[in-house]
């Protein structure tokens, strides 16, 4: 491990790319006793293979964010199967061998709802997963980020994804506070080790940003957010869907103005762990343009993003934010690519 600070690491990170609806996949209702491995390709995406990352990271990516659903792959005891415990150390490894930066957290889990009757249970939990995942990967270096947590929130509340309440933003830094003293514990490079924290919902709202703390002061940590915007162009599939990007929309200013203020400015890094725009019929210009602008002002505020691709290319069938195809191993939008990698180019250097 490197003698270097979270800002060096951050600093050092052009561009990520996450490996969506794959190691993350869960089919709620399925047993995976006979073979923890078919849950990697529940949601439809295939096997992840070495070739798939080194074409990622030629392309200029420099950050692979690896989701992983752990609940699902624990007995009663909340141990991990060593097969699951195996599968993601092997894709970890694709793109840490190369000298790549990767963030492995815990996604799509059922445990971490943040109310307050549930606070003592979803600490209890996190104790327990983050342990044996700090124990396994202790021995990495720098290039390894662990997350403690992927948007918790009020699932089918009001408060889902409006940047929460004061119990709801509470409890999240709790929990995230027990994530962190556990990884520590576990010793070797796992005492400085950066690990990303999120706020509530992994919100980009100016509350949930707010109400984010580092109650321990450590030193070695970075903040983790989200920021599908804006939202009518860039996440939602409903009727009210914006085709054209309004360029007049000032909320990607507002977010950065955030995290600069909040954040960047008092010395804390950030990383936009998700971000991305939807694949519609008629918008490949619009979209490249809306690219260049989005990852051109977080590069203005030193804050490096990570495209969420889920591998979906279908206008009209769920979120479709595929960018790299994973069947015929080639980037389907490369004047996309080529936008994020222009507004990227100083970083990293």
């Amino acid at each position: 491990m490197k003698n270097v600070s979270v800002w060096d690491i951050v600093n050092d990170i052009r561009i990520g790319w996450n490996l969506g609806n794959t190691l993350d996949s869960v089919a709620w209702g399925a047993n995976y006793d006979d073979d923890p491995l078919k849950s990697e390709t529940a949601w439809g995406n295939p096997v992840t293979t070495e070739a798939m990352i080194e074409d990622i990271l030629a392309a200029g990516f420099n950050l692979i964010r690896v989701p992983v659903s752990w609940d699902k792959h624990t007995d009663e005891n909340r141990v991990i199967d060593a097969k699951w415990m195996a599968r993601v150390k092997e894709v970890v490894d694709y793109a840490y061998k190369r000298g790549a930066y990767v963030i492995l957290n815990v996604h799509h889990e059922g445990w971490n709802f943040p109310f307050y009757d549930n606070r003592e249970a979803a600490k209890n939990t996190a104790e327990k997963i983050w342990k044996q995942i700090a124990e396994q990967f202790k021995d990495y270096d720098e290039h390894l980020i662990f997350e403690t947590q992927n948007e918790p929130r009020k699932i089918g509340t009001p408060l889902e994804w409006t940047g929460g309440d004061d119990e709801g933003r509470e409890v999240v830094n709790e929990v995230n506070e027990v994530c962190l003293k556990t990884i520590r514990s576990t010793g070797g490079n796992n005492l400085c080790r950066a690990v990303m924290m999120p706020t509530y919902a992994a919100s980009m709202e100016t509350g949930a940003i707010m109400a984010w703390k580092n109650p321990t002061g450590d030193e070695n940590v970075i903040v983790s957010i989200h920021a599908y915007v804006p939202y009518r162009f860039a996440l939602t599939t409903k009727e009210n869907a914006l085709v054209e990007w309004d360029k007049s929309d000032n909320v990607i200013d507002k977010m950065m103005l955030d995290i600069k203020e909040h954040f960047t400015d008092k010395g804390i890094p950030a990383i936009l762990g998700e971000c991305g725009a939807l694949v519609r019929v008629l918008d490949r210009e619009t979209r490249t343009e809306w690219a260049e602008y989005f990852f051109g002002k977080a590069n203005d505020v030193k804050v490096p993003c990570c495209w969420w691709d889920n591998n979906n290319f279908t206008p009209g069938h769920g979120e479709t934010f595929g960018l790299y195809d994973r069947r015929e191993n080639r980037f389907r939008f490369p004047e996309l690519l080529d936008a994020m990698m222009k507004a990227t180019e100083n970083r990293g250097k």
